[in-house]
């Protein structure tokens, strides 16, 4: 880790002073220095493998109880025509097909009793599936939170009460690098990051710090990823990880 020494740590005073010079008359003009951060997105993907393959499992469900209710659907159909003609031939006398009208009464009682069961089903199936569909969108949107952040050089504790779907992970303005122990759950998971740190003045001339360069340098996520553009700028970058 790179220390800025006293000398470095007052010129960025000054550096700050010059900034606070040229800030410009207004009815709000709050001056601040506040410290950069980069937003941290993390997803369960262990849930999301397990949801994922069960909502494959429900759809084939559903697929095939849909299949179920077509087929019950013309036989039914079939055998009310059926009937139909039966009692229309009785009808005119011939008597001889009343056990033919009971055989077909008796499957259309089981084919109705059938198709009744599955349509139950499948209103059950689709309940389950936008259910698991919604856990998908919760996992999908990042909704795993931290609970701490541990700073393994500054020994400070985090603890996260904003339950928002992102977390601003916090960069020391006067260090160069940053060493975290994050808890979720029972879970601890390290990560260490590397960029450089700037000044800069907003569109109302307050001041504060950026962090440019941002780079890994190790992590124990299952898989980590940090999304930025070129010279990857805390304002607008992100890391997206998986645990």
């Amino acid at each position: 880790m790179i220390y800025i020494c006293g000398s470095m740590r007052w010129l960025m005073v000054i550096a700050v002073l010059g900034y606070l010079s040229g800030c410009t008359p207004c009815d709000e003009c709050d001056i601040f220095v506040s410290e950069p951060t980069i937003s941290l997105e993390i997803f369960n993907q262990d849930s999301l493998t397990q949801v994922t393959q069960l909502l494959e499992e429900i759809e084939e469900d559903i697929d095939a109880t849909t299949l179920s209710l077509v087929s019950l659907d013309s036989s039914r159909t079939a055998i009310g025509d059926s009937i139909e003609v039966v009692v229309a031939i009785i009808d005119t006398g011939n008597v001889s097909l009343g056990p033919t009208l009971d055989i077909l009464q008796s499957e259309l009682l089981a084919v109705n009793s059938n198709y009744s069961v599955d349509s139950l089903l499948a209103v059950e199936l689709d309940s389950i599936n936008e259910l698991f569909n919604d856990a998908m969108s919760e996992l999908e949107a990042g909704l795993t939170r931290i609970d701490t952040l541990f700073n393994l050089d500054g020994g400070s504790y985090i603890t996260n009460t904003d339950s928002s779907v992102s977390f601003n992970l916090p960069l020391s303005p006067t260090d160069n690098q940053v060493n975290y122990r994050l808890t979720i759950g029972s879970e601890r998971i390290d990560l260490s990051l590397t960029y450089d740190t700037e000044l800069y003045e907003d569109e109302k001339s307050r001041v504060g710090y950026l962090a440019r360069n941002i780079s890994l340098v190790s992590h124990s996520f299952d898989s980590l990823n940090i999304d930025c553009e070129e010279n990857c700028i805390s304002t607008n970058g992100k890391i997206v990880a998986y645990h």
